[in-house]
């Protein structure tokens, strides 16, 4: 077998296809020239299967590597785990299931993969000199499996493996380039998820290091070349350093030449190259380098088998330069292009979801450009229909929260494509379907769980059981080992029991897509206003009982919008909190206030004023808004002009984060005392005191005589997680924090620690009512996450709360106080809900502000 060897050796370094297929003509007769149980036989067929795998990477012949396959499981399947060449042969399987992945996007090859590696590294001492090749091929297998689903945990342990198999590795060694590309590569893939500049930095310094420890000429100093490229276009990017942008572009040439022709590789090299001439062409704006972007990537294209893993990637970036073509020039050829790269890869099975998202996105974006709303809109669906697969449920919270943040302003951009086409009904639905995707998953899902008790309480028992284990903070460990192994696990056994649900008569829509007419019927107690400003247009949805009504809102541009809600933001987070200066209750001519005041009167003249003209205001009637993106943060419910009726005086205004979620606060609940759940911590380490909680826990005392109250030390996070199931109402006053980038841990401060969002929507409580949270900005969500309702009081909505009372901003301790005393000792509504009582009190602590809306116009109403 040596010359089969020194046979694949030569044939490798020299890339000669036909030296390879004489040492696979030696190694076959070799084995042919045993018997079936000699202990020869496994060695021999794994190193036939080495020369197999070697012949596919030069040629792309997929029967080579099939075999190739076959043979390495074979050879590991014959030795048991204690032999000493086991280690070795579950490595050569996992090397080849990698590139079965590549090359036919076989999933369930990549987790096989990943498998064989790892048992393989626990079979090896620390200094076992395979220990390196082994880690690398691990990594390399981790970054590819996160890149299809998405789990930061399985990238975090990409990294520590290529880490470990660079520490395993000495200076000079002939695979030192091939490893730190592994950590280099993997680190890139951290940054454009995070865009932690450290790790851009520590990938350019890996992936000089590989170059320069290359063989010259050779695939790796290539493959190095070619990740140094990618890597400066980022760093070029991130600085706008245009040196950065033109070296990425010499070096991505020289991927390229070093490639073989013929060579699988070749076509990532030539798609590296494009992107960085598109990135020169955004730049310079010549459109010599567009040409050559474009042809790059029909170059890679060609070169790239339809069921390749990374074919629906290049399909997309296609596109995009084709788009870019069109728009530099109207030609209908390059539209054509580019709206069947988009389509091919947006149907593409291979792709993962993000990158079919992104590819009907852009047609949407593209068609809405060339005035072609009906294609438009029909791209917009298409993506938003895959929405749910970017936030899959056998993902950590925080990596669905992610998966979301990538398609922020989809939705709105879907409804706006479909108001220009003429259809306000499709407009509500894809607001509906693109917004408060994992709550209304989990609103469904209890919604659905009811249904299903009266028909097979056995099923629902069992759709509970995997709900709460997928819901389990050890699931949702993302350092756990082998976390993602388990959660796909619970995800699996969640969609066949979904199906088993459907399957049960009348339940056949369960967990299904929005209709327009049950959308509508949440509209039967008062209008729902959805608010959406996008690119092209801005308009307010009134949905009734009796259809849609679209009231054009030509004031508000997306541009616009941004601009008011960030000066907002900036006003209302540096209000003061302590209690007003004495003689300075009325009024004050403070720049915040006037900030505030300005966005008030803004709000009316171009969105609310229009609105409520065309309703009727007998009554003083409800009102519930919903607002879109960057709409989410401005207060709607306060707005008013300089002189005049605001919108307190006509409507008693509530919020809903989508239409749909008030179908789950308006379910039966059993009726329980008006006596809350009060936790007060007027001093919390850390924070700044809340004297005002004192004299809540007093007013509370003295108008709810039942309250349980939890104060100081003893409203600590068990104590709270304890009792919430037992009250129907419960009241915080103390410290809240909205946390911009995790959301899922934004939190109330209690004695012993945070009670988070995360711990909240793990509850199931049936029995609440109303959840009062006048602590700092607990209606405010991250600004990834606009949509998706991810803040305090979304999590009591999602816990089961029918009504939740929350602030869009810190308020002055004063002012809680005073909201508090009227909230509690205004007549009871008999709807049930305190929208009216809370109307009266933000009345009541206005006339004692009037100037000063900082004091009033943060408490908001969400729900039924």
């Amino acid at each position: 077998m040596n010359l089969s060897d020194a046979l694949r050796e030569k044939g490798v370094v020299e890339g000669d296809v036909g030296v390879l297929t004489e040492a696979l003509a030696v190694g076959r007769a070799a084995v042919e020239g045993l018997a079936g149980d000699d202990p020869e036989v496994p060695g021999l067929l794994s190193n036939v299967g080495l020369v197999l795998r070697e012949r596919f990477l030069l040629t792309g012949a997929e029967e080579d590597l099939r075999e190739t396959v076959e043979l390495s499981r074979a050879g590991a399947e014959q030795l048991a785990e204690e032999h000493p060449y086991w280690a070795g042969r579950m490595l050569n399987l996992g090397i080849a299931l990698r590139h079965l992945y590549e090359h036919t996007g076989d999933v369930g090859a990549l987790g096989e993969c990943v498998a064989a590696h790892r048992a393989a590294l626990r079979r090896l001492d620390a200094g076992d000199a395979a220990v390196g090749r082994c880690a690398s091929g691990l990594s390399a297998a981790l970054r590819r499996l996160y890149l299809r689903h998405g789990d930061s945990g399985e990238l975090d342990e990409a990294i520590e493996a290529a880490r470990v198999a660079v520490g395993a590795t000495a200076r000079g060694h002939r695979r030192e380039s091939t490893r730190r590309l592994n950590l280099g590569g993997a680190l890139l893939t951290r940054y454009e998820r995070t865009r932690v500049a450290g790790d851009l930095a520590e990938a350019m310094a890996e992936a000089r290091q590989a170059y320069d420890a290359a063989l010259p000429g050779g695939p790796a100093q290539a493959d190095a070349a070619s990740l140094l490229g990618l890597v400066l276009q980022r760093e070029g990017e991130r600085t706008g350093d245009a040196g950065r942008l033109r070296e990425s572009v010499a070096l991505a040439r020289a991927g390229v030449a070093q490639a073989r022709p013929g060579e699988p590789d070749r076509a990532r090299h030539l798609v590296n190259l494009a992107s960085a001439l598109l990135a020169e062409y955004d730049r310079t704006g010549a459109e010599g380098v567009l040409r050559e972007a474009t042809r790059t990537y029909d170059e890679a294209i060609a070169a790239t088998p339809p069921a390749d893993s990374r074919w629906a990637d290049r399909l997309l970036d296609r596109g995009r330069a084709y788009a870019r073509s069109h728009r530099v020039a109207a030609r209908p050829d390059a539209l054509a292009s580019a709206y069947k790269a988009f389509d091919a890869a947006g149907g593409s099975s291979s792709g993962t979801p993000s990158v079919r998202i992104h590819a009907y996105r852009a047609k949407g974006r593209l068609a809405g450009e060339a005035g072609q709303w009906g294609v438009a809109a029909e791209a917009y669906a298409a993506a938003l229909a895959l929405l749910p697969l970017a936030a899959p449920r056998h993902l950590a919270r925080a990596d669905r929260e992610y998966g979301l943040s990538d398609t922020v302003g989809l939705a709105s951009e879907a409804a706006a494509a479909a108001l220009a086409a003429g259809d306000a009904e499709l407009a509500v639905v894809l607001l509906e379907e693109g917004r408060g995707v994992i709550l209304g998953e989990e609103f469904a899902t209890r919604d659905g769980l009811r249904e299903l008790d009266g028909r097979s309480a056995e099923l629902a028992r069992e759709v509970r059981r995997v709900r709460a284990l997928l819901n389990d903070p050890v699931t949702d460990d993302l350092s756990a080992p082998s976390g993602g192994d388990r959660r796909r696990d619970l995800s699996a056994r969640w969609t066949a029991l979904v199906e088993r649900a459907r399957a049960v008569p009348g339940l056949e829509g369960l967990f299904g897509r929005p209709t327009f007419d049950e959308i509508k019927g949440h509209a039967a107690e008062g209008p729902v206003v959805l608010l959406n400003a996008a690119e092209h247009r801005s308009d307010a949805l009134v949905l009734t009982r009796d259809g849609v009504r679209v009231v054009p809102l030509p004031g508000v541009t997306l541009t616009e919008a941004v601009r008011r809600a960030t000066e907002f933001l900036t006003a209302t987070d540096t209000t003061a909190v302590a209690g007003p200066a004495p003689g300075d209750a009325a009024t004050g001519g403070d720049v915040r206030e006037d900030a505030i005041r300005g966005t008030l009167r803004w709000l009316w003249e171009t969105v609310v004023g229009p609105v409520l003209g065309t309703l009727d205001l007998a009554g003083t009637p409800r009102v519930w808004w919903c607002p879109t993106g960057v709409l989410t943060y401005l207060p709607f419910h306060a707005a008013g002009p300089e002189q005049g009726p605001s919108a307190l005086d006509l409507v008693v205004s509530s919020y809903t984060p989508t239409v749909r979620a008030l179908g789950h606060t308006r379910t039966e609940r059993p009726e329980v005392p008006v006596a809350p759940l009060a936790v007060s911590l007027p001093r919390t380490p850390g924070a700044r005191d809340l004297p005002g909680a004192v004299l809540e826990v007093r007013i509370l005392r003295n108008l709810l005589p039942g309250t349980k109250f939890l104060t100081g030390a003893k409203a600590t996070r068990g104590a709270v997680l304890k009792k919430l199931p037992r009250y129907g109402y419960a009241h915080f006053a103390c410290h809240g924090v909205s946390d911009a980038r995790r959301p899922s841990d934004s939190r109330l401060l209690l004695a012993d620690g945070p009670l988070t969002v995360a711990d909240l929507i793990r509850l199931d409580l049936r029995n609440g009512r109303l959840a009062v949270l006048l602590a700092c900005r607990t209606t405010r969500t991250a600004p990834d996450l606009p949509d998706e309702a991810v803040h305090i009081a979304g999590a009591f909505l999602l816990a089961g709360y029918a009504q939740v009372v929350g602030t869009l901003w810190s308020l002055n301790d004063l002012s809680a106080v005073t909201l508090t005393g009227g909230l509690y000792s205004a007549p009871a509504d008999p709807s049930g809900s305190a929208a009216r009582a809370l109307r009266r009190a933000v009345l009541k602590t206005r006339a004692t502000f009037p100037g000063r809306p900082s004091h009033w116009a943060a408490a908001v109403h969400v729900g039924a």
